[in-house]
């Protein structure tokens, strides 16, 4: 710190902006998991609910005098998932402290904004650690979607997050792709047909078609050279280009997803930083290149391309929830409860801490759906 102090006390004259290199990605965030995994609090640490079936079989033929047949009732399974306790904290000792009054005096009045600016930028901010409370629950939420259930490991303290659902359907997560069938493979992968063979199993199970597909970009892209894709475009378009030179476009591939009956694609691309217990920082992105992951919420997504005819779409209207349980130290109330306090008076030393309980739901693990295409 001592040589960011003299830093400071040399550089002022010739010091005019502030150069924030963090990753673009890391600071913007898409809304997508909103609209399918919204954010809601509950006063219990344990998330209770019920799922029911009731689907009433035909009727049997008897004969005059015969008896009558018994069916079943309506089914209903009691569900309860546990929360798990999210918190991070920044320290700030005697000598942050003196190094943030240092800055402020140097480029105090005019400049007092632009101080305030550096400080935050070095010695972090309150809503940063919430920020990170709820990346912490957006990555466990992604890992559950793309893999069909949660093993998560904290780098950190080596604590671990377990979620699975009994009733996930097998065959909405394929076998990984391998060899020639990986996506990279332009000359000999088959995306279309992958992509039509998941969206159709998932129709055959659940009646309706998902909203969307998620990938990387880059994923996107490997899509789009593919051999087969071209050969598509050019059968649906006549083109005299052949496939070998061909460049599809999104646009196109988007009106070739819709004549299969191939949910739209979005592209997700969001990191996250992740710190070891060493301090030792690495950006992730929070869905891995290399998988697709299906989102389902009102079904709208998927109509069918030749009679506009609209699914039912998943009757809940939402895929799940990303749920905050109570805060102890906050008397009990939900959310994320950030605070700073004083740890100690002599040397001066403080720490702002942001704490939670939490842990992502699936209402209805049938909805989950993935696959590892490269």
């Amino acid at each position: 710190m001592a040589l960011f102090q003299d830093w400071i006390a040399s550089r002022k004259p010739q010091m005019t902006r502030v150069v924030d290199e963090t990753y673009n990605r890391l600071m913007t965030r898409d809304n997508i998991l909103d609209q399918y995994f919204p954010i809601q609090t509950y006063m219990d640490f344990e998330i209770l609910w019920l799922k029911v079936k009731d689907r009433p079989a035909i009727a049997s033929v008897v004969g005059f005098d015969g008896e009558v047949p018994i069916t079943q009732k309506g089914q209903a399974t009691e569900i309860m998932q546990d929360t798990y306790k999210f918190v991070l904290s920044y320290l700030y000792t005697e000598s942050d402290m003196k190094v943030m009054l240092t800055l402020m005096q140097r480029l105090r009045g005019g400049e007092s904004a632009f101080a305030q600016e550096i400080s935050n930028l070095i010695f972090g901010r309150l809503e940063d650690l919430v920020q990170s409370v709820r990346d912490l629950m957006d990555l466990l939420c992604w890992q559950l979607l793309y893999q069909g259930s949660v093993d998560y490991t904290d780098p950190r303290t080596k604590a671990k997050v377990r979620v699975s659902y009994s009733s996930k359907i097998a065959g909405h997560f394929p076998t990984a792709l391998a060899g020639g069938n990986r996506w990279s493979q332009a000359a000999t992968a088959n995306g279309l047909d992958n992509l039509r063979t998941l969206s159709e199993t998932y129709y055959d199970n659940l009646g309706y078609f998902p909203d969307r597909i998620v990938m990387r970009r880059k994923d996107l892209n490997k899509l789009l050279a593919q051999t087969t894709t071209k050969e598509a475009f050019v059968a649906a378009t006549g083109s005299a280009a052949g496939a070998t030179n061909q460049v599809v476009s999104r646009l196109a591939l988007g009106e070739m997803l819709v004549t299969r009956e191939i949910p739209p694609i979005h592209i997700f691309d969001d990191r996250y930083t992740e710190e070891n217990a060493k301090g030792t920082s690495t950006e992730k992105p929070f869905l891995p290149e290399g998988y697709i992951v299906f989102l389902t919420g009102s079904g709208s997504a998927g109509n069918n391309a030749m009679t506009e005819e609209k699914p039912p779409g998943n009757p809940s209207g939402l895929m799940g929830q990303r749920a905050f349980g109570p805060v102890i130290s906050n008397n009990n109330i939900p959310g994320i409860y950030s605070f700073t306090e004083e740890v100690s008076k002599e040397p001066a030393k403080d720490r702002s801490v942001a704490s939670a309980t939490g842990t992502p739901i699936v209402w209805d693990a049938r909805h989950l759906a993935g696959w590892k295409i490269d």
